[in-house]
């Protein structure tokens, strides 16, 4: 020491001082106040000199001798350039006098009396040094940062001067709270210095324009403050002065640069200056320039720092202020407004060479209203650290030290958070082992506690280097002007998976170029590789120092390259509070909830690991995780084992391991860690694993033991269970408590899971056993039904296979009800109606369901319903029909009402009441299941027919003997029983045809089976003949023209097999098939004489079919017109259905034998094709339909193996129905329609031609009496009156029916009166329609649930919509279809088509055609042409099947016939002229319209001539035809058409007339003729209905007395 103090005392030597400097005035009275004060404060503003001056006036004291004038600066940067100049001004070299030392760096000697540091430095020393000997001076610089160093060595100063009287503590400030510092060290005397050298002008400048844009602003506004710096210099013709501009960030920086780039300023040099720079790059704004130089910095320039040359200063305001939130632990950076200090130190930077101007981008009033001070750090940033070096530096409680301004409690109390945490401290904040061998390294104790566990993972020598690496400032420089290429230059260092492996990538590539280059060359590296090389040094100077202290510290390195693992394993251990797991595409959720985003700088980014670990969570425009690496959730836990919390939750019974188990989450900081693992639970919670073993294990059974009593429970129990879902009641088996409650009291408290269960019950006596055995009093709540066994069957029989079945009773499963189980081959033979008819059980629930279900009107003939089921149900018994039908039946027996099959619901059904399908497989593994059999049939055809060759083969006891041409395989059997599945399986044999022999199959259904052996057996009757059948061709001598015509079909030798076949099964086959070989011979014997006459007659039918084929077929080729393309694609579509190769075996003989007609029929239809498209329309229209709903059941039918004859009989009809549709003349051998009643209501109220004349003629008077002048005029016409000799003359009318008489008669009205009536009450069509139907119905000997239709066919509706029809279906309580139709008078006529069509086509059993004409409602009274002309009626027609007659009732209908074509002469407007067009207002209605003269001129010939047309087409005459009960109309008309039509005149028996008491009543007039005039008629006489109208429209119906 004596020693040191002796070289420092010979350099001793006056010193001076610059002139012009505020402290240099003020020497001696700094000099004088420290030599009597321990404490000295200098205040002063920036630029007064006391940085470099207070150091020198202490050296000029004689300090610094004994011991150093310690000098603490707040940054290294501002350590080593203070040094530099202090140095300089004393003119020497740093490291004499003067020295400094950063960490890790030490440039002092021997010599040093001023050693420059920054305050880490000196904290650091403390530890070494507790009562700093090495010191007799202190100068603390820049207090007023007031940084957590500062106030630590404040408060520490503090408590140590009392005991150091000789060392002096000088505090300087630029701008300082100047009564809190003297206070805090006991009125220490404050010398103040003035700071500027010129004075500094302050302009308020504030931004306008959009806050949510503030980089747009603050552009905007520095543009404005150089423009206003330009004008100034102008205006004093001043030289361009240096500008500083304050920004708050990097960011910010970097668009100012780029605006002022693009401003193109003349002789203007843009520099940026924050502490991330290089300091090649920091350095040039000390470096000399020409023009203006724009320094734009962060805050780093406010203090210490002093920029050269600035004489202005823009202040945007605001910088980004470091604050710690203990809640979130985040360590944010957000932009805020600066103090009032920090903003005159900015203003401070201006004015020390030249009078200065400073720009504040904010008002005056913001200034004033800002805080005096900036905040110190210690109130915002986390205290581990501090907490840490405290206690193990034996400073006592951090809350008991003498801070200036005492921490909040929060911040320390979140400092130990963090140091328990990194397992520094204990739960009772005591240091732990681990905590001192961490303070005793110069770290953050995150990078402490890194350190400290890569060595007991393996991988010390590799973090080391990591945690020398994040200790300084990143050595990648970026730039401005290079940006690119200097990511070209650190891409090869990039690890997609961690930062901290792009650091240890960085030191390798460094360290091999170290080895093999001089430093020249190094440097030359680092600069290309865009590496700053003094921060490479410094990595290795810090790295140097750390594997020393490591060492000390007996850390042991690691010999081998450390794995991803254990590196990251070790920076986990220090960052547990700063792991993330993605949430989304780029976010994650960090621990405490946090949402941060990857710094888009990290090229860990791009990957986005699950997990990730971050050196620090910062928020900036957003909270980024910086410095990352992603890692494995499963190393967490072992590091964090202290912190983590363990949630336990959802236990539960695992019968495999025979326990309660449940599931742990382990949360760290509230993020899921480990999110669900299981784990054995009875150590958590012994009382609940009790109950969930007694519940789970015993009382559901899911334990498998061999507990004698725990079998016979299970029995028990199950039994009871069984019933309940088949009886699908809840109430036999008593509560789970119940049974919970028995073992309860019977189990040992010490019983948790099985192994507990096994070892305690094998020491019971038998007795004790026993008790543990539930009786039938333990589990039935009631009685068991005795019948249950039988009402609910485990079995469903069905021709001897008995299938299972079983049952669920859970209405929410798709599973609910009854299944049945059966193997996949088996599928086909399902008699899938008889699983409608379910169990004995559930069937009366089904009906009554079905019942319930059924249209209202049917319903309510059915109540109470459960009386009406029971009394149905035992009457029926199961069968394979359809349940719906058979219930319908006994209720038609017990009503008399029938039910249509369609009125049944179906789907509406509840899900238990259709039986459940389960299709198995092998192993009675579950293939499909479905309530619907056709879909499952559909879906596993494929599959069925495979397994069928398993069933074959299982059936027999050997292999099919082969291919046969005789009877040579023993009997064939009907049915073979085979098992499968544990079934009885049941599989049809037959023989197969091969063309010339035959082979034994089994088919899996009896139709095919049967169709299969009935070829097969014609196929070896066939072979018994020999040569006699050789030579057919010339034997059958019409074969070989039927082949020609077949040519374009199939071949000759595909016929002639088709026709031996056939004709074989025919001959020998009609009534029997052999079993055996005996029953086969005799067959063949007894029918092979007469053979080949049955083979020549059917060769003869084929030759007929063959030629109506042929005839159409030529019809069907060549070209086509488009208009008939329809209409021949439907021949073509008949044609290739009836005949193809192999029609003849698939064709009913019966059938086959009517080919002929079928096909004089299609060729009839090509004749009138292009003349009658109206019906070609209306045929392919309803055809399609029939032929679909035909198609559907027939396929349907094929996959369940059964044939219904209905379904055959149907397909046939729809040919019948082409011919009753085309060729009515050609008959059909189909259903029949007949007339079986009429009914008429007319109107009580009636007019005849008098009272109507006479009305008609009063309103003339008054017309022409109101309208003399005008007719006088020539404005108008005078009317003229009418007479009943005219009207008689002209019609033949002598009287009509109206609804209303009054209306009409009154001449001031003329209209009837028929007012609207309410919506419940019915209409006046309808009334008159129900009294006219139900005289229809009496006629026929009929009820209304015998018709299935209403046609409403009349010319004069009501109402457009609804249909009349249907509220008169509705008034008669008739279910089915409805709809109107109006072809003006024809109506009725054409209705009749319609009903035949329904009747014949199957669609309708019986139809009722009504008429309810009001003609009055639609006649202008006021027209004497035609005011006479209309009345009032309703017919009504029933149309039935003529089988359900009764013999020689009513009328055979021969034909229909029906004709339109264009003409407007007749029309009836509604009004609706008068209404809608103006010149028709105030004119009388044009309602009704006739041109009278053409009317009767056009349609007489015409509608005899379709009468004509229709009789030849019936192959009837004229003369055939007793009587015509023509459309009343005109009884000249009538007259005229009866002679054109007979050729003579007609009486009045041939051509009856009622136009003399009911007028013309439209559409209903022919049948008010007909049902007047039918009943005197004998059985075969033939007349003709027939009615005509506007359109015009002709309907024609020929009809026949049966």
């Amino acid at each position: 020491m004596t020693l040191h103090s002796d070289i420092r005392a010979a350099l001793q030597k006056p010193i001076s001082f610059p002139a012009g400097l505020p402290v240099s005035d003020r020497v001696d009275d700094i000099r004088e106040a420290i030599e009597n004060h321990q404490v000295v404060i200098v205040a002063g503003e920036t630029g007064s000199g006391k940085t470099t001056q207070i150091p020198k006036i202490c050296m000029n004291m004689g300090r610094g001798i004994r011991g150093l004038i310690g000098h603490t600066q707040p940054r290294r940067i501002a350590a080593r350039s203070v040094s530099a100049r202090i140095a300089d001004e004393l003119g020497e070299q740093v490291g004499q006098q003067i020295g400094y030392q950063v960490r890790f760096s030490d440039n002092t000697s021997e010599q040093t009396r001023v050693k420059v540091m920054t305050d880490g430095i000196l904290l650091a020393e403390i530890q070494k040094d507790r009562f700093l000997n090495r010191y007799d001076t202190l100068i603390i610089d820049e207090a007023h940062e007031r940084s957590l160093n500062i106030d630590f060595l404040l408060g520490y100063l503090k408590q140590l001067l009392p005991k150091r009287p000789d060392l002096k503590v000088i505090i300087t400030s630029a701008t300082i709270e100047v009564d809190r510092f003297s206070d805090f060290f006991n009125k220490a005397p404050v010398l103040e210095v003035s700071g500027r050298t010129f004075p500094v002008e302050v302009r308020y400048r504030p931004l306008t324009g959009d806050e949510d844009d503030r980089d747009q602003g603050w552009n905007d506004g520095v543009l404005a403050a150089l423009d206003e710096i330009e004008q100034h210099e102008r205006s004093d013709k001043l030289p361009p002065g240096d500008v500083l501009i304050f920004l708050p960030g990097e960011r910010e920086i970097r668009n100012l640069s780029k605006t002022l780039r693009h401003a193109e300023l003349r002789h203007t040099e843009v520099l940026p200056l924050y502490s991330r720079l290089s300091n090649q790059e920091q350095n040039r704004v000390f470096q000399n320039h020409r023009g203006r130089r724009i320094v734009l910095s962060t805050n780093v320039a406010e203090t210490s720092l002093t920029v050269p040359g600035i004489r202005y200063v823009i202040d945007t305001g605001v910088a980004r202020i470091s604050r710690y939130s203990v809640r979130s632990k985040i360590q944010r950076l957000p932009i805020e407004p600066v103090s009032q200090a920090s903003a005159n130190q900015r203003s401070g930077r201006c004015g020390r060479v030249a009078p200065g101007i400073c720009f504040r981008l904010y008002d005056e009033t913001d200034f004033l209203n800002r805080p005096e001070y900036t905040d110190p750090e210690i109130l915002r940033t986390n205290l581990a650290s501090v907490i840490l070096q405290m206690a193990t530096s034996g400073l006592g409680e951090i809350r008991n030290f003498p801070f200036l301004e005492a921490p909040d409690k929060r911040l320390i109390n979140d400092g130990y958070k963090l140091l328990e945490e990194l397992s520094a401290v204990d739960n009772s904040r005591r240091v732990t082992k681990l905590g001192r061998t961490m303070a005793k390294l110069p770290l953050d104790p995150r990078l402490a506690r890194m350190l400290v566990t890569s060595a007991d993972q393996g991988s010390l020598a590799e973090t080391l280097i990591i945690i020398a690496g994040l200790s300084v400032q990143d050595p990648r420089e970026r730039p401005q002007d290079k940006q690119q290429a200097a990511d070209q230059a650190h891409a090869p260092f990039n690890d997609k998976e961690s930062d901290f492996i792009t650091l240890l990538n960085i030191w390798n590539f460094y360290e091999e170029q170290r080895q093999e280059l001089s430093q020249n060359q190094l440097k030359k590296v680092c600069q290309k590789s865009f590496l700053s090389w003094m921060r490479m040094r410094e990595w290795r100077d810090i790295h140097r120092q750390l594997t020393l202290i490591c060492r000390d510290q007996k850390l042991s390195f690691n010999r081998d390259a450390a794995t991803y693992d254990t590196i990251h394993k070790a920076i986990l251990a220090g960052l547990l509070g700063q792991v993330a797991t993605k949430v989304e595409k780029k976010e994650y959720l960090a621990t405490r909830n946090r949402k941060v985003m990857i710094f888009p700088g990290s090229k860990v980014s791009k990957t986005g690991p699950k997990w990730i670990v971050a050196t620090e969570i910062v928020e900036t425009s957003r909270v980024f995780a910086r410095m990352v690496a992603a890692i494995q959730p499963e190393w967490i836990e072992p590091l964090a084992g202290h912190v983590v919390k363990h949630h336990y939750f959802e236990p539960h019974w695992e019968q495999k391991r025979a326990q309660v188990m449940g599931y742990e989450k382990i949360t760290l900081y509230g993020l899921d860690v480990v999110p669900k693992r299981s784990i054995a639970f009875s150590k958590i919670d012994p009382v609940e694993c009790r109950n969930l073993f007694i519940r789970h294990a015993l009382v559901e059974g899911d334990y498998r033991s061999k507990a004698p009593f725990i079998g016979r429970n299970r029995e028990m129990l199950a039994s009871v269970e069984d019933l309940e879902k088949k009886t699908r009641r809840r109430d036999l088996l008593v509560d789970d408590e119940v049974l919970v409650a028995f073992y309860d009291e019977r189990l040992p408290t010490k019983i948790v899971s099985g192994r507990h269960f096994e070892s305690w019950w094998k020491g019971l006596t038998a007795e004790e056993l026993r008790n543990l055995e539930l009786t039938e009093e333990d589990v039935l709540q009631r009685p068991v039904d005795a019948l249950a066994g039988d009402l609910y069957p485990d079995y469903l029989e069905w021709e001897g296979v008995r299938y299972p079945l079983s049952y669920e009773f859970e209405p929410t499963s798709e599973r609910d009800g009854v299944t049945l189980h059966v193997p996949l081959m088996a599928l086909r033979q399902i008699p899938s109606r008889r699983l409608e008819w379910l169990v004995p059980g559930l069937l009366r629930e089904k009906c009554i369901a079905l019942v319930k279900g059924l249209p209202k009107s049917l319903r309510r003939n059915f109540v109470p319903v459960p009386d009406f089921v029971d009394a149905a149900v035992a009457n029926l018994q199961p069968s394979n029909e359809p349940l719906a039908v058979q219930l319908g039946e006994q209720l038609r027996r017990m009503t008399g009402v029938r039910i249509d099959p369609e009125a049944w619901p179906r789907d509406e059904l509840p899900r238990h009441l259709r039986m459940n399908l389960r299709v198995l497989g092998d192993g009675g593994k579950v293939i499909a299941e479905s309530r619907e059999t056709g879909a499952l049939q559909d879906q596993l055809e494929g599959r069925a027919e495979e397994a069928l060759a398993s069933a074959t083969n299982d059936s027999r006891n050997q292999e099919p003997a082969g291919e046969y041409t005789d009877w040579e395989f023993g009997e064939l059997p009907k049915q073979v029983q085979t098992e499968k599945g544990g079934m009885q399986i049941t599989v049809y044999p037959a023989l197969e045809d091969l063309g010339k022999k035959v082979r034994e199959i089994r088919c899996l259904d009896r139709l095919t089976a049967e169709d299969t052996i009935r070829k097969g057996i014609a196929r070896l009757i066939l072979n018994r003949f020999g040569n006699t059948l050789d030579d057919l061709e010339r034997k059958l001598p019409r074969f070989k023209q039927s082949a020609l015509m077949f040519a374009t079909v199939g071949q000759a030798k595909v016929l002639l097999d088709d026709l031996l076949v056939s004709t074989a099964m025919e001959h020998f086959l009609h009534d029997q098939i052999p079993g055996s070989r005996e029953e086969f011979d005799a067959l063949f014997d007894r029918h092979r004489g007469d053979f080949i006459p049955a083979l020549e007659q059917a060769d003869e039918r084929l030759h007929q079919a063959m030629t109506g084929y042929q005839k159409v077929a030529k019809r069907l080729k060549g070209k086509i017109n488009l208009a008939l393309a329809n209409s021949m694609a439907d021949l073509k579509f008949q044609m290739q259905n009836l005949v193809y190769p192999g029609f003849l075996v698939a064709t009913p003989p019966q059938w086959l034998a009517e080919f002929g007609r079928y096909f004089e029929a299609a060729l009839v239809r090509l004749e009138k094709m292009a003349r009658e498209m109206g019906r070609e329309r209306e045929f392919l229209h309803s055809c399609e339909s029939l032929w679909s709903r035909y198609a559907n059941k027939r396929d349907e039918q094929q996959k369940q193996g059964v044939r219904d004859p209905e379904l055959v009989l149907y397909r046939w009809m729809l040919e019948e129905y082409r011919v009753s549709f085309f060729a009515q003349q050609l008959g059909t051998i189909v259903i029949k329609a007949v007339i079986s009643g009429t009914g008429l209501y007319t109107p009580p109220a009636t007019i005849d031609n008098d009272e109507l004349v006479e009305a008609f003629n009063q309103f003339v008077e008054m017309y022409n009496s109101e309208n003399a002048d005008a007719i006088e005029r020539g404005e108008a016409e005078a009317l003229q009156p009418s007479s009943s000799a005219f009207i008689e003359k002209a019609s033949g009318i002598k009287r009509r029916h109206v609804i209303d008489k009054s209306g009409i008669v009154d001449p001031k009205r003329m209209a009837p009166s028929i007012p609207d009536r309410g919506n419940d009450e019915p209409s006046v069509q309808c009334d008159m329609a129900v009294v006219a139907c139900n005289e229809a119905l009496a006629q026929a000997g009929k009820k209304a649930s015998d018709v299935d239709a209403v046609i409403v066919a009349c010319s004069n509706l009501q109402r457009a919509y609804p249909a009349v029809s249907i509220e008169v279906q509705a008034a008669l309580g008739i279910e089915g279809f409805a709809y109107d139709m109006n072809v003006a008078c024809s109506s009725a006529t054409f209705g009749l088509q319609a009903a035949v069509n329904s009747v014949e086509n199957g669609a309708a059993r019986a139809v009722l055609v009504v008429s309810p004409e009001i003609c009055s409602g639609h006649l202008n009274f006021r027209d004497r042409d035609s005011h006479f002309i209309f009345g009032d009626a309703c017919t009504a027609i029933l149309v039935e099947r003529e089988e359900d007659t009764q013999p020689g009732q009513g009328f055979e209908i021969l034909g229909t016939r029906l004709k339109t074509t264009f003409s407007n002469n007749i029309r009836n407007n509604f009004g609706f002229l008068n209404r809608a067009d103006e010149s028709g207002v105030g004119k009388p209605d044009k309602l009704f319209i006739q041109q009278g003269r053409k009317v009767f001129k056009e349609v007489s010939p015409l509608v005899a001539e379709t009468i004509q047309e229709h009789l030849g087409s019936l192959s009837l005459s004229p003369e055939d035809l007793r009587r015509m009960w023509l459309h009343q109309a005109n009884l000249n008309m009538n007259q005229l058409i009866a002679r054109r039509v007979l050729g003579r005149d007609a009486s009045e028996d041939e051509a009856p007339v009622i136009l003399d008491e009911y007028a013309n009543t439209s559409s209903a007039g022919s049948i008010i003729a007909f049902h007047k005039h039918k009943d005197d008629l004998k059985a075969g006489d033939t007349g003709v209905i027939c009615s005509f109208g506007a359109g015009y429209s002709i309907g024609s119906v020929v009809v026949r007395r049966r």
